[in-house]
């Protein structure tokens, strides 16, 4: 029996590893901008909407990074796309520690989105074709849980180490990426569904892959809560740092509230991969989008008071990063193989056009001097808009 089992569970077992660490250099660099805007935005002379600027020009390099290397990744394989995109995110956050001026950050950050943007959906796509039967939504669900603990380790290397200079977080977040794409290189096996027939090369039929077999509703449901979610999350990536200084907050106590975020991200994705299993994904839905609400609400209420700021900052990040996982779980699940990689892609691209739009909305609302309790409310309907998505979502078949 054990001959019988082991060629398979070792594969997916190295896939998922590999794809996680890929996960956590991700998140590393996600988050890395934002912590270090408050370091670069003076050296940068930048004000509140043109670092909103710079947030956005990765966002947008996300966006298209996403919905090409889906693309991609269905017509050349999962591999190599995601080897290169790693390694594009890697040499462009090192341009970005090397950035003369604003235009060359902008560029820089530009790049280095379309190389994240790239690598998601393809961890996405080998973690589900790669797990044993039974086990896609869980582990794709945990592999989630990889960006948000990268994350954590970048803020709480800043924490450590607050004299750490905002250049050396963007080499440790582009070298880090390099070594993993050299790992790749040398043991990531490609997808068994990429080249199995008749999912070579992919289908070039977007209407086929999106509206056929009665994917047309889940998938614009799956659209509009990825948008919506995201918008919440990176919003909160971004400006959290700042908001909690707006409100009073000295930079070491902001710090650690968005360290507690990260932390709730982290843990998410390894509960509702548990949670996904379960059968009454309508119940779940609704608990994860109005855990959301409540979070960024009482993120309004809690004064100065870091513990509670804190729990309610842990509270966003698990609740946000837990409902844009299941949505990542559902769609690994819809799309068939031939179509996966530019199924998954789409989705992560109009969730990272929601951390385009969440950024400049911020930066729009602090630049009209509106009290940082008012822009935190404003995600709060938004969120809801994306649970009566979800709630769509859970009802399809």
């Amino acid at each position: 029996m054990t001959t019988v089992t082991a060629p398979a569970v070792l594969p997916a077992t190295r896939v998922f590893l590999l794809c996680f660490i890929a996960g956590l250099c991700e998140g590393f660099d996600l988050l890395s901008a934002g912590i270090a805007a408050p370091k670069f935005a003076p050296v940068f002379q930048l004000a509140a909407d043109e670092l909103g600027q710079v947030f956005a020009a990765s966002a947008l390099g996300l966006f298209v990074g996403a919905i090409l290397g889906g693309l991609l990744s269905d017509r050349i394989g999962r591999r190599w796309t995601v080897i290169g995109s790693i390694t594009c995110f890697g040499l462009f956050s090192i341009g970005t520690a090397l950035a003369p001026d604003t235009d060359t950050l902008l560029l820089m950050r530009l790049l280095t989105g379309l190389g994240l943007g790239g690598a998601l959906p393809i961890l996405l796509t080998l973690t589900a074709e790669s797990s044993p039967q039974g086990q896609v939504a869980m582990r794709v669900t945990m592999l989630g849980s990889s960006m948000p603990l990268g994350g954590f380790i970048a803020g709480a290397l800043t924490v450590a180490q607050p004299d750490l200079s905002w250049q050396a977080i963007f080499w440790i977040g582009g070298l880090a990426p390099l070594l993993v794409a050299a790992l790749m290189l040398a043991t990531l096996p490609e997808s068994g569904s990429f080249r199995a027939e008749p999912a070579r090369g992919g289908s070039h039929d977007l209407r086929s892959a999106f509206a056929g077999d009665g994917r047309m509703v889940p998938t614009l449901m799956l659209w509009v809560g990825a948008f919506l979610t995201s918008l919440a999350l990176y919003l909160l990536i971004n400006w959290l740092p700042s908001l909690m200084v707006g409100k009073g907050f000295l930079k070491p106590d902001a710090s650690k509230v968005t360290m507690a975020l990260t932390v709730g991200g982290a843990a998410s994705g390894f509960v509702f991969g548990l949670l996904v299993r379960a059968r009454r994904r309508g119940l779940l839905y609704a608990g994860t989008w109005i855990g959301m609400a409540a979070s960024v609400i009482g993120l309004t209420l809690v004064g100065y008071n870091i513990a509670l700021a804190s729990l309610a900052g842990a509270g966003a990040g698990f609740f946000l990063s837990g409902g844009g996982f299941l949505l990542y779980a559902r769609a690994a699940e819809l799309y068939p193989a031939a179509v996966r990689g530019t199924g998954v892609g789409f989705l992560v691209g109009m969730g990272r056009l929601g951390s385009v739009a969440g950024p400049l909305m911020a930066g729009a609302l602090l630049t009209a001097q509106l009290p940082v309790d008012t822009v935190l409310l404003a995600i709060v309907p938004l969120i809801l808009l994306a649970m009566a998505a979800a709630l769509v979502l859970a009802r399809s078949r």
